[in-house]
């Protein structure tokens, strides 16, 4: 049986070309996507997740992933440890066409703070993707929280 390219959206440190080179060796990140419905946020473990927010969006970046990519995703995301579920959201590619994607969201939704590196890694992505400004702005934002 042959899998299937799937597409994923990351929105987190997956964004960064570097730490999915390292993790997916081969995936192909194929543009940005946001998320309609959602928000950003920095859970008590200190990693980032989605929450359901009517009037926000999540914006990152759709990869194409294989089967192997999948498995090594579903380890760092740490699904057996219960850190993070798997499932699939219709995002937005190009501001209209509709695109089913899988995406990892934490279990954990207390509010809390990330590591400045970590947070830095999903800026600078962010900003190499060239997502919206008021967007990166958003992020930035967790750079500066209490």
């Amino acid at each position: 049986m042959t899998y299937r390219l799937r597409p994923y959206f990351a929105y987190g440190s997956n964004m960064d070309e570097v730490h999915m080179r390292y993790r997916c060796p081969g995936a192909r990140a194929i543009g940005t996507a946001h998320l309609p419905g959602y928000r950003f946020m920095i859970n008590e473990r200190g990693v980032a997740s989605v929450l359901a927010a009517a009037s926000h969006d999540v914006y990152g970046v759709l990869w194409h992933i294989n089967a192997a990519h999948e498995r090594a995703l579903d380890d760092y995301e740490a699904l057996d440890e219960g850190w993070y579920d798997k499932t699939v959201v219709t995002v937005y590619v190009g501001g209209k066409q509709t695109q089913p994607a899988m995406i990892y969201i934490a279990c954990n939704h207390v509010e809390g703070r990330p590591e400045r590196e970590y947070m830095q890694t999903i800026v600078t992505a962010a900003e190499h993707f060239q997502l919206p400004t008021s967007y990166v702005d958003e992020l930035r934002s967790w750079l500066r929280a209490p």
